[in-house]
Formats: C-alpha cells, structure tokens, sequence
C-alpha cells in the first residue's frame, strides 16, 4: 500500500510504498518529505484520528482542521491518476516502488511535457556527473594517504 501527499501551490508530490497505515509509519514518511509547521489534511480517518491524538498537542504537524474547510481532493485526485496508470501497465507487482518513483519524476517534470525525453536525459547526465566527480575525489584522496 502507498502514502502520499501533494504539495497544493506546486503541485509536487511525494509517494512512498508503506507496510501499514500506523501513526508511526505515517509519521516516519511524513518528516522525510513535510517541512515542519506544514497542514497536512489527510484521506485515512482512523490514522487521522490516531495521529491527532497522538501528535497533535505541542507538535508541528496538524492533521485536521475543521475550522478551515480543508478538503483531500488533490491528494485523491492524484492517487486516481497513479490508479488509472497502473491499469494500463497491467501487472507491477514487483516494480511498484519504481513505478511511483516515475509517477513523481514526471509529475515534478509535467511542465517540460514536450521535453520530457530531453529532461530525462539531462536528468541522468547531472547525476553521472555527480557521481563522476565524487569518484575522482574519492581517487585523489586514496593517492594521498
């Protein structure tokens, strides 16, 4: 199963396969991806209900707010695009992880749609380089020890 989020004004998302919906699993891939002071709404009531109790009183994070009308549409509308894909790659049972890490790349890319081959490419290209280049560091400093 998956928990994810949508950043509102960006657009960014973040999705990551979970073995169960407890408060501190949920918490755990909260503070990877959630900047602290941050709402979170969230679609999962009996979590919800858990972590509010929980965490609610004194922590940075707040996971329901009544007072504002606060609704969970953009993160369900993004787990129906995420469904509606997988349906057409049929079977994913062991890249399911892989298929959610493209699901982000291209929904943080969406912008660039008609360069997303090129965006992809250059993607690999600053990772190459980076990796490249903290292999020659690494080099340098075996030869001076």
């Amino acid at each position: 199963m998956g928990f994810g989020g949508v950043e509102r004004e960006s657009n960014v998302c973040f999705v990551e396969v979970v073995e169960n919906r407890s408060a501190p699993v949920l918490l755990d891939v909260l503070t990877k991806y959630v900047l602290p002071g941050s709402t979170v709404i969230s679609g999962w009531r009996r979590a919800v209900w858990r972590m509010r109790v929980l965490f609610l009183k004194g922590e940075s994070y707040l996971f329901w707010d009544p007072d504002t009308g606060a609704h969970t549409n953009t993160v369900e509308g993004m787990w129906n695009c995420i469904k509606r894909n997988l349906k057409q790659v049929r079977k994913i049972d062991e890249g399911f992880d892989s298929y959610l890490s493209e699901f982000m790349w291209r929904r943080i890319h969406q912008e660039n749609y008609p360069k997303l081959f090129t965006s992809f490419l250059d993607a690999i290209r600053d990772v190459f380089r980076a990796a490249h280049t903290m292999h020659q560091k690494l080099k340098q400093k075996k030869m001076k020890n």
